[in-house]
């Protein structure tokens, strides 16, 4: 009944059925959405214990192969049962199992076929109050999921958490892409892509109304182009139309130099490129070969250790500096090379045991118009973890890490720093110790609830705008006074004082009013500079644009004076 609440606020489109198991099967629930009805079915037969055992009736040795043959009759019955993305069937018992050898045998051929129809099969067992439960008679050969392992759960009578069983089906992550991962000659496995983490977007804003909130239609035609004949909204046809005629004038305005060989005894179109004076004519298949490196895929070229000694301390060879874009997750995929999943879990032990990192090479198909992108990658092993409840917390498999190329390494130039100590002196150990402790003394912890996310905010106070760009000089005081003081007096020799920024400079010689009516009045204005009538004129406020003449046709109106003619 737990489990069953769990579902309904965990996905309103999860579907459920309930089988009970006695003298005959009997669909309790049809395979549909649970609600409040099925609860309170659910609820009475709980409550009444012998109701249940009269009506449906109880039997030591069930016929388990019987209720895994009605179980996939209800997932075939619906129309949409290819589509389905999981199918899953929870067997509720306290028995060990059938004890008859050929209920056994069927039962196992009826879970056979389940698994080729991707059909999970869980156990939760309660242990009975004279005897264990004994697993091993036939659900260790029955339940068995994709990875190999038994998907068996022990469950208490008065402690069952319907929680346990529905996390793992609220974070089931389909693969990004499907690629064939090959080790050596003629030896490929099949495996996914997978996003472990992914940046959650923001939804695009809306206006409402001043009525109880409504949205608003007609925001969502901002960005709508409009026809230029009747400046109408267009719609989805006009939309697709113009669309369409866009594609192709780009294509006949702006296509490559192409032209038809004369060369080419099949007539085909060739492109020409000069380089250093030379024309080059290659076809449309050379055209991909040139950005074609191998077949798309993973390719593995080797192991590196995982960690190196250095300075006395194993250190990661994989820095994060190193990884370039967003992290992959590496799985097997037994849909396109079946024995993927064994040959994958050889491989990730084997690195796990001697801590290596296999790198690998990426090509990743890109868009008929693009080359197929390579890029080198490594595999970082991760290994199994498990909870309390002994379910995963981490899956066992390998981060696909991209690493950087030559054209993302550069050398940054050394730059003389302080140029009073000079230019080959170099930080000695006392320095290096006391630039350590001011940078030790200055960390602080940083949990992303406490600071707000500026893009979320579409309307900020302006008092509560804080210029997090400057130094904050009295904190750095308070945290690390001591230290900085004694790392200036390490670094910066006796009496030594940062040469100040000097501040832009005015007007050179600015005139005065008196001066200016002066150079007005006897016609010797135009000896004046452009920067010498500027200033005036902004301290007066006269208009600064135009030429050095409408400068001085400002300034002589200023006085109610002529300008002086030009000579």
């Amino acid at each position: 009944m737990s489990f069953q609440k769990m579902i309904v606020f965990s996905n309103k489109a999860d579907h459920q059925a309930v089988l009970l198991l006695g003298n005959d099967i009997h669909i309790l629930q049809n395979l549909q959405r649970p609600g409040a009805p099925q609860i309170e079915e659910l609820e009475a037969l709980v409550t009444d214990h012998s109701s249940l055992r009269s009506r449906h009736g109880y039997i030591a040795d069930p016929k388990l192969n019987h209720a895994l043959q009605k179980c996939r009759s209800l997932f075939s019955q619906r129309s949409d049962c290819v589509t389905i993305r999981r199918k899953r069937i929870f067997l509720f018992t306290n028995l060990d199992g059938p004890q008859d050898p050929t209920v056994q045998r069927n039962s196992k051929l009826e879970a056979r076929q389940l698994y080729k129809e991707d059909v999970e099969i869980k156990l939760v067992y309660f242990d009975d109050e004279s005897k264990p439960f004994n697993a091993s008679l036939i659900y260790n050969d029955l339940l068995l999921s994709k990875d190999d392992a038994f998907c068996g759960n022990r469950c208490d009578r008065d402690q069952f958490d319907a929680r346990v069983f529905t996390t793992k089906l609220e974070a089931i992550k389909g693969p990004r892409r499907r690629l064939h991962f090959s080790l050596g000659q003629d030896l490929n496995i099949g495996i996914g892509l997978y996003n472990l983490v992914q940046e959650k977007k923001l939804t695009k804003s809306f206006s409402v109304g001043q009525n109880r909130n409504p949205a608003d239609k007609d925001s969502s035609n901002e960005g709508a182009q409009l026809p230029a004949r009747n400046g109408g909204i267009l719609d989805s046809s006009d939309r697709q139309n113009q669309y369409t005629k866009e594609i192709n004038e780009a294509q006949s305005g702006s296509s490559p130099k192409k032209e038809l060989g004369d060369d080419d005894p099949g007539g085909h179109w060739m492109y020409s490129m000069t380089y250093r004076g030379k024309e080059i004519k290659f076809t449309e298949q050379e055209k991909t070969d040139l950005c074609t490196f191998g077949e798309t895929g993973l390719s593995l070229l080797g192991f590196k250790p995982r960690h190196e000694m250095r300075d006395g301390h194993l250190r990661p060879k994989i820095k994060d500096d190193h990884q370039l874009g967003h992290p992959m997750f590496v799985f097997p995929d037994e849909l396109m090379v079946s024995g993927s999943t064994r040959l994958f879990s050889a491989l990730l032990q084997r690195c796990l045991a001697r801590d290596v990192v296999a790198i690998c090479r990426l090509i990743v198909p890109s868009a008929w118009y693009l080359a197929p992108s390579t890029q080198i990658v490594a595999l970082l092993p991760q290994k199994e973890e498990l909870d309390e409840h002994g379910k995963e917390i981490c899956p066992a498999g390998f981060h696909l890490i991209k690493l950087p190329g030559p054209r993302d390494l550069r050398k940054v130039p050394k730059r003389v720093i302080n140029k009073v100590c000079g230019a080959n002196n170099k930080a000695n150990k006392m320095q290096i110790d006391k630039a350590k402790a001011m940078i030790q003394k200055l960390q602080f912890s940083f949990r992303s609830e406490n600071y707000e996310n500026p893009s979320l905010k579409r309307h900020m106070p302006t008092d509560d705008i804080v210029d997090n760009t400057k130094p904050n000089h009295a904190f750095f005081a308070e945290k690390a006074d001591i230290e900085i003081d004694e790392f200036k007096r390490t670094v910066y020799p006796e009496g030594y004082a940062p040469a100040k920024k000097q501040r832009s400079q005015g007007t050179a010689n600015a005139l005065t009013t008196k001066t200016m009516e002066q150079h007005v009045r006897d016609g010797s204005i135009t000896t004046c500079t452009v920067a010498q009538l500027k200033a005036f004129c902004v301290e007066n406020r006269l208009a600064t644009r135009g030429k050095k003449a409408d400068l001085i046709r400002e300034v002589c109106g200023f006085y109610n004076c002529d300008p002086p003619a030009a000579k």
